[in-house]
């Protein structure tokens, strides 16, 4: 048995949708039936299309309106005022692809315009656990039906402007958002449009009321998911302790190569009248997101302690040694071992340090072998004292490599199994792999 649509459309007149309903009558073996959602003021009609009167676009009311007459398999819902243009076989598509995925809510890429002078516009994938209420899904938002239904009777707020956000957010807990990756219709602006109603616009920063709304609906969504967060705040004394800086402007991206560069910049751009930091949280972006952001920032790291901190920009003082490098030092070894092992001159020992070579390891000794005594260490290990530390070329060495194979296999830190293996193996440089990696399980 073929599947069905049933199309919602925003409804001004009747020369506002007359184009739109055409297009979507030519699918008529897919469509059921066409709704026009109408302004109680409203007095138009339109042959062969049903009216529902609505409060507003955005209420929850016209959700759970639409919820009533949703008897197809699926719900295209068209959020403008314009005029729709389907691609060829556009509509097949949704479907298709909506039984494949088994997707609660679809949206697509699609063109501003007509032919020729029609422009792309392309959405981005929508990420689980996402909260924005401005994301750009498109103007056809194209759900399972039973998926959009079920949304709907969760929905327990009466809202005026947050009742599509508070739709999405109720969906996203049991069914998932696909992006399709084609363009497959087109918004084409009409002047026949009412002032204010361009779109099916749900957040307008100029009107607090709206935002208000939607920060209700999001506290709902994340205390049903148990994700929320009671506002408890303890007073903090800034005089206590110094502080670098007063603010850090926090920028989380993800494949966002054409607009991360002015995000950048415009931070960077704020005049304060005292210090701030900007810090870019890339989350495994796919596309060139990742290299701008090199152009202009500064890769950060973490120390557990003041003294490794002080060790590893010393270290960086060295020709021929980057962060890369002064960090996988401080990975191979603890702080005190690397400051035994160039104040004792032990090239042999920091040369098994992956990429490091006998001649660099050598000039890290010679460079640094009378200033690394000055580093206070936490653990208040002496410095001056040999290390045992096997040889890469040793039996010992390989059965430490055998073992920090098996325990990161295991999903335990390389850089932690490695120490716990050398602190097994300078004890007793003759035990077995096997009984390494026993006598590591009980120290990681």
């Amino acid at each position: 048995m073929s599947k069905t649509v049933n199309c919602f459309i925003p409804f001004a007149d009747a020369k506002q949708v007359e184009a739109t309903v055409a297009e979507l009558k030519s699918y008529d073996y897919l469509v059921k039936t066409i709704y026009l959602l109408q302004k109680e003021e409203g007095t138009d009609s339109v042959e062969g299309c049903e009216v529902i009167k609505i409060d507003g676009l955005n209420s929850s009311k016209t959700i759970k309106k639409i919820a009533e007459h949703a008897d197809a398999d699926y719900v295209l819902l068209y959020t403008k005022y314009d005029r729709l243009k389907f691609g060829v076989f556009a509509l097949d598509r949704f479907v298709k692809i909506a039984e494949d995925t088994e997707a609660g809510m679809l949206y697509a890429d699609h063109y501003n315009g007509d032919e020729p002078d029609r422009t792309k516009a392309p959405v981005i994938d929508y990420q689980m656990g996402s909260l924005r209420d401005d994301f750009d899904f498109g103007s056809v938002l194209f759900f399972c039906a039973e998926a959009f239904k079920k949304a709907a009777s969760m929905m327990k707020a009466d809202y005026e402007h947050a009742g599509l956000y508070d739709l999405r957010l109720k969906l996203s807990q049991f069914a998932a958002l696909e992006h399709i990756n084609e363009f497959l219709y087109s918004d084409i602006e009409l002047d026949t449009r009412k002032s204010g109603e361009k779109m099916f616009d749900y957040v307008d920063p100029r009107t607090r009321g709206r935002q208000i709304e939607m920060e209700q609906a999001v506290t709902e969504h994340l205390k049903e998911i148990g994700g929320y967060l009671a506002p408890e705040f303890k007073h903090i004394e800034f005089g206590e302790d110094k502080f670098a800086v007063e603010a850090s402007v926090i920028i989380p991206v993800r494949t966002r190569e054409r607009t991360i560069a002015d995000a950048i910049e415009s931070a960077l751009m704020q005049k304060t009248d005292f210090p701030f930091n900007v810090i870019i949280i890339d989350n495994c972006s796919t596309d060139r997101t990742t290299e701008i952001i090199r152009e202009d920032t500064h890769d950060l790291f973490g120390f557990p302690s003041k003294g490794e901190r002080a060790l590893f920009d010393m270290l960086m003082t060295v020709s021929g040694i980057g962060a890369n490098t002064a960090r996988m030092i401080l990975s191979a070894f603890s702080a005190s071992e690397v400051r035994q092992i160039i104040a004792t001159g032990n090239a042999k020992a920091l040369s098994q340090v992956k990429g490091l070579g006998p001649k660099t390891a050598q000039r890290v000794i010679v460079d640094l072998k009378d200033k690394v005594l000055k580093v206070e260490l936490e653990d208040g290990a002496p410095a001056g004292v040999p290390l045992e530390i096997p040889d890469m070329s040793s039996p010992a060495m390989e059965v430490k490599e055998e073992a920090v194979g098996a325990l990161t296999m295991l999903g335990f830190p390389a850089a932690a199994s490695g120490k716990v293996a050398d602190k097994i193996l300078r004890e007793d440089p003759t035990l077995p792999v096997e009984k390494v990696i026993k006598l590591a399980l009980k120290m990681l």
